[in-house]
């Protein structure tokens, strides 16, 4: 299976040994906005706005779009961590100075 877009075809004429397995939406994320995409190797990915994608054959979509927080200076986040990550620390909540983020890693 593959993706056919208007950026590589205008057209497209499905061959005689070809299926059409349906259509996809282009998914847009605004900048607040994010999501989590499972890839074909198995990955969590995380993406987040502003783009606009197409999901690939084999690919979907396991957390959808959601609105990052955006907390005010009286307001603070409790995070939980699904799977431990030894990879960067991400955020997706906008912070000032009198705010903090309290994660914790299930084990």
């Amino acid at each position: 299976e593959w993706l056919v877009t208007v950026d590589d075809v205008e057209m497209y004429t499905p061959g005689v040994w070809e299926d059409l397995v349906g259509i996809v939406k282009r998914t847009v994320l605004t900048k607040s906005q994010y999501c989590v995409i499972k890839n074909q190797k198995g990955e969590l990915v995380l993406r987040q706005g502003v783009c606009s994608f197409f999901l690939n054959p084999y690919e979907n979509m396991v957390r959808p779009v959601r609105s990052a927080a955006l907390l005010t200076k009286n307001e603070s986040l409790v995070v939980r961590a699904e799977k431990v990550n030894s990879g960067p620390v991400r955020s997706a909540a906008l912070l000032t100075k009198n705010e903090s983020l309290v994660v914790r890693a299930e084990k």
